[in-house]
C-alpha cells in the first residue's frame, strides 16, 4: 500500500474536491489577490511595469 501513495499521491483528489463543490464547501479561505490600500494610496509607491523591468535586470 505504500508504494501505491509514492506512484499516486493524489490519489482520489479529484472526487473529494468534486464533492466539496456538490457540498458548496469550496469558497477560498483567503482572498487570492491581496489590496493593501495604504501602499497603494501613498505616492511614493507609483510603480510602474518598465519600473519593475528595470529593477529586475539590475539585481538577477
Amino acid at each position: 500500500m505504500e508504494n501505491e501513495q509514492k506512484n499516486q499521491p493524489r490519489k482520489g483528489w479529484a472526487e473529494a474536491f468534486k464533492e466539496m463543490h456538490e457540498a458548496g464547501e469550496d469558497e477560498l479561505l483567503i482572498p487570492d489577490v491581496f489590496e493593501d490600500e495604504s501602499f497603494l494610496s501613498d505616492p511614493e509607491n507609483d510603480w510602474k511595469d518598465d519600473e519593475i523591468s528595470d529593477q529586475s535586470k539590475k539585481h538577477p
